[in-house]
């Protein structure tokens, strides 16, 4: 019977794919958060009897902070995790020249 080793260095993925899988699910997560919670808060907003809920109140904090948190928080997670990349890249080709 044939014997499967694998170890922990024979899957490697390399930096920019790494890089491109975290920025394809930062913007996802960045569009389906917006839509989401901007859906949420239409209906809450132009639904007169969800206004009186003080459940759906709650409700509508949780979604504008959500919202708040989406746009501003992926964006800059986004730009630091670039800058870093680009930052090694630039590193690493320097250490190479020298």
């Amino acid at each position: 019977m044939a014997e499967l080793n694998v170890t922990a260095t024979s899957f490697r993925v390399d930096d920019l794919t790494l890089g491109v899988c975290c920025g394809l699910l930062a913007g996802v997560v960045l569009i389906a958060g917006g839509i989401c919670n901007s859906l949420v808060i239409l209906t809450i907003a132009r639904t007169c009897s969800l206004r009186a809920s003080s459940i759906n109140r709650a409700v509508l904090s949780l979604c504008l902070a959500d919202l708040l948190t989406v746009l501003v928080d992926v964006p800059v997670t986004l730009t630091i995790l670039i800058q870093n990349y680009f930052h090694n890249v630039v590193r690493n080709n320097k250490k190479g020249l020298s």
